[in-house]
């Protein structure tokens, strides 16, 4: 079925994201449909790292190729020093197992430059935009906004 609804679109503009916490419910069924996705050659992102248990026994097992930072941990790393540990410490082990990172929840220009400067690869959050609809999140990437901060 997942393969008659990717024909025609091209796996490099697609992203699964699946949240951490979904392993604790799923995980033996949700190994197998990951590794299916992974032939198809379908990039997947961990939603919600560091939220759930963290079993970092499935970023070594598993072909995930984005890490997902909780905007818990985003939301205060500024004031936190725990906090803005933890962001450091995921972006690092981000990188080490080559994958891309992305930090939930930036909310002002000072936490993207934090991120920037941790090394963080890609940011999302209501500094950048609110919730689109589709038209309106057409008309932003039609006029390629770039955000500096």
């Amino acid at each position: 079925h997942i393969k008659q609804i990717l024909a025609g679109i091209p796996r490099q503009d697609l992203v699964f994201e699946i949240t951490e916490s979904i392993f604790l419910e799923h995980s033996q069924g949700l190994f197998d449909l990951i590794q299916a996705l992974d032939a198809f050659e379908v990039q997947l992102c961990l939603d919600d790292f560091g939220t759930g248990y963290s079993c970092l026994s499935y970023l070594k097992r598993l072909p995930i190729g984005n890490l997902k930072i909780d905007r818990s941990f985003v939301v205060d790393m500024l004031a936190n020093p725990h906090s803005a540990g933890i962001v450091q410490a995921l972006i690092h082990l981000g990188e080490t197992l080559g994958m891309t990172v992305t930090a939930e929840g930036i909310e002002s220009a000072e936490q993207a430059v934090a991120l920037q400067q941790m090394g963080c690869d890609y940011g999302q959050g209501y500094f950048f935009a609110c919730p689109l609809s589709g038209a309106a999140a057409e008309a932003l990437l039609a006029a390629q906004t770039r955000w500096q901060y």
